[in-house]
């Protein structure tokens, strides 16, 4: 058994405990230790699960699954609760996280490029340019973490000219571009496009707290 806490919200710190199966066969909630219910199986986490809490609002839980993996919603009268996988705040960190890798690994993989002669590294479309890119990379994504919508924007449109610029040099030079990089390359683009919505709506949030 594996459990995620959660707090409900700023103003309600009752702790949330799920304790869910391996695989996901079945989840049970509790709150500040008490329990509040029990899906019993997949198919009811993927249907979807809803559990009132003892202040009247409900909780629903519902699996989520793609080729990024499981992911668990968990909705409060329809809002996520902070900190779980489909709440605003974790999907922008997830995309700066994402910025974040794609320039440490160009950096990486940028500077083996200088000391060695890896065919895979041509096949990924790595050469010492990537060095220079990653540290943009990184930048950026430090941006975002400020919540910068423009940052984001950025970042995915030079991944995209990075990814289609690789694949021309790749079959420029004969070679035929990795079915593994290909879909790395198309993995990473996912929680950068999702993070946009995410980062729209929280600015939009911040700017009506504001």
């Amino acid at each position: 058994m594996a459990v995620l806490t959660y707090t409900l919200d700023p103003e309600n710190p009752k702790r949330l405990d799920i304790s869910y199966k391996m695989f996901w066969r079945g989840a049970t909630v509790y709150l500040d230790g008490k329990e509040i219910g029990t899906a019993p199986g997949k198919r009811e986490l993927t249907q979807g699960q809803e559990f009132k809490l003892p202040d009247g609002s409900v909780l629903k839980l519902r699996l989520v699954q793609s080729l990024m993996g499981s992911e668990l919603r968990i909705l409060r009268n329809g809002q996520p609760i902070p900190g779980s996988a489909s709440h605003p705040e974790t999907t922008v960190k997830t995309s700066y996280w994402t910025l974040f890798l794609i320039g440490a690994l160009g950096i990486l993989f940028g500077g083996l490029s200088l000391r060695l002669d890896v065919d895979m590294l041509g096949e990924m479309g790595i050469t010492t340019y990537s060095i220079g890119l990653g540290v943009v990379f990184i930048i950026l994504g430090f941006m975002v973490r400020r919540h910068s919508l423009p940052a984001l924007y950025a970042g995915i449109v030079l991944y995209a000219l990075d990814t289609v610029l690789g694949l021309v040099l790749v079959a420029q030079s004969g070679g035929t571009p990795g079915i593994f990089n290909i879909l790395f390359r198309g993995l990473i683009f996912m929680p950068l496009v999702q993070g946009v919505g995410a980062l729209r709506t929280l600015n939009k949030s911040e700017r009506t707290l504001g």
